[in-house]
């Protein structure tokens, strides 16, 4: 699962580190672990626990479970007893949805299970931008922050320096539920050996581009956290007649207001349309250097990474320094859990259907809006 992964990814390799070394166990069988097995287990009736399941899966779920009472006390550490955890890491696993296969009676088929055919999402951009990832939060965490800081003065001597102090306020998290839920039937489980692989597959890349989008596209409305687009604070800049001297003014603001805290966070985000237009433009009627240069998926734009995405509404593009962006996640991992005997209709055990759901907890964070500058209107 590409995308999403490489900025929530380091997070997530020091929380494999860590249970690794809690549980004596090697990375590289902890890596092992199967979102699959755990599907299939808490399926299977004859199983249905995390402990009949057993093995590293186990092992992980029994650390995320007494960390997370280490927290909350005698409360339950997943939402429902049949549930079961599993850390972030296990994400970055790839695998996809397959379809079934028909054809004439007399043609043998193979059906090409480690080779399935994904359905098609969009590039998924906080990750490889740099938007930083947070977990373990149970109440609602609070991020102090220096809203001005402290002055200094050049003094002659025997004159005392002016009197200055910073400022201080606080920017507080909220939850914010991702889900994901299906069903599977019972000729489904029967006749499709790798759907469990599959199920697994579609849930982690369904939840990964929906918190993704969230981090650009949040409404702050309707359940949903405020992402980058709709926060209060950021630098407009007007779209209109796109060339050189906008890109230039964008940048400008983010220096003016001090935004640019990490430089190697740096970045560009948009729409294909909006790359596909400032590759074709250039930073003068020379026609030398075009404003975007590079693959319009991945480039460069006055000498920062670039990146475009669906992910992004048409006619915005996104500068700043994307470490000023925080997604805490709430609890120790995703929770997944199986219901044998429920399809969402109340006629599960009747039918042989199953259901599956995953949840997450997230909020979305902007710890600076100066940090960014929206371009709005491009033409």
């Amino acid at each position: 699962m590409n995308g999403f992964s490489e900025g929530t990814r380091a997070a997530a390799a020091r929380q494999l580190r860590d249970v690794a070394s809690v549980l004596d166990i090697p990375e590289r069988d902890l890596a092992r672990a199967s979102v699959r097995k755990i599907l299939k287990g808490l399926a299977d009736p004859r199983i249905g626990t995390p402990a009949a399941i057993g093995g590293v899966e186990y092992e992980l779920h029994r650390e995320l479970e007494i960390r997370a009472k280490n927290v909350r006390g005698a409360q339950l550490a997943t939402i429902n007893a049949r549930g079961m955890l599993f850390p972030w890491s296990m994400l970055s696993v790839r695998a996809e949805y397959l379809t079934s296969n028909t054809g004439a009676d007399l043609v043998e088929q193979t059906l090409q299970a480690e080779d399935p055919i994904a359905a098609l999402r969009p590039y998924m951009l906080s990750g490889p931008l740099g938007v930083q990832s947070d977990t373990g939060f149970v109440g609602n965490p609070v991020y102090p922050r220096t809203v001005t800081s402290a002055g200094a003065s050049v003094t002659t001597e025997g004159v005392a320096a002016a009197e200055s102090e910073a400022t201080f306020d606080h920017v507080i998290a909220s939850p914010h539920v991702v889900s994901s839920w299906g069903k599977m039937s019972m000729l489904f489980r029967q006749q499709s050996p790798p759907g469990e692989m599959m199920v697994r597959a579609d849930l982690a890349r369904s939840m990964a581009v929906a918190i993704d989008a969230l981090v650009f596209n949040g409404t702050g409305s309707s359940g949903q956290p405020t992402g980058l687009l709709n926060a209060t604070g950021t630098n407009a800049v007007s779209g209109t007649s796109t060339d050189f001297a906008t890109l230039c003014s964008a940048s400008q603001a983010v220096l003016d207001a001090n935004g640019l805290v990490n430089p190697r966070a740096a970045g560009w985000a948009t729409c294909p349309d909006v790359a596909s237009l400032l590759a074709q433009r250039f930073e003068s009627t020379a026609l030398v250097n075009r404003l975007w240069q590079g693959g319009l998926r991945s480039g460069r734009v006055l000498g920062d990474l670039a990146l475009s995405s669906k992910q992004l509404p048409a006619a915005i593009l996104a500068y700043g320094d994307f470490s000023q962006i925080v997604i805490p996640f709430y609890g120790e991992g995703i929770e997944l859990m199986v219901n044998p005997f429920d399809d969402g209709s109340g006629t599960g055990f009747e039918t042989g259907n199953v259901t599956w759901r995953a949840f997450a907890t997230i909020d979305v964070i902007v710890r600076h809006a100066a940090s960014f500058a929206i371009i709005s209107s491009i033409s």
